[in-house]
């Protein structure tokens, strides 16, 4: 009952997978970046803002009103 407490205790120091950063770098010349997340509007912004990534698009669950696999926030 306490995982999700915890898991957004330290939401702020989970790290992004290695590599993650360096790969985006590179692909953002070629392409528009988005994140798509099932968080909330707070979380999802801070786990996007851990990369250091100037994102087109940063869509949550929150504000698509509803939770992947559903098509309508990747659609956003």
């Amino acid at each position: 009952p306490s995982a999700p407490d915890a898991l957004e205790a330290g939401w702020l120091q989970l790290e992004p997978w290695s590599g993650a950063a360096q790969a985006l770098k590179q692909l953002q010349p070629h392409c528009k970046l988005a994140v798509v997340t099932n968080c909330s509007e707070r979380l999802g912004r801070q786990a996007a803002a851990r990369l250091p990534v100037d994102w087109d698009v940063v869509i949550t669950a929150e504000q698509a009103g509803v939770y992947k696999p559903d098509p309508k926030p990747y659609r956003m």
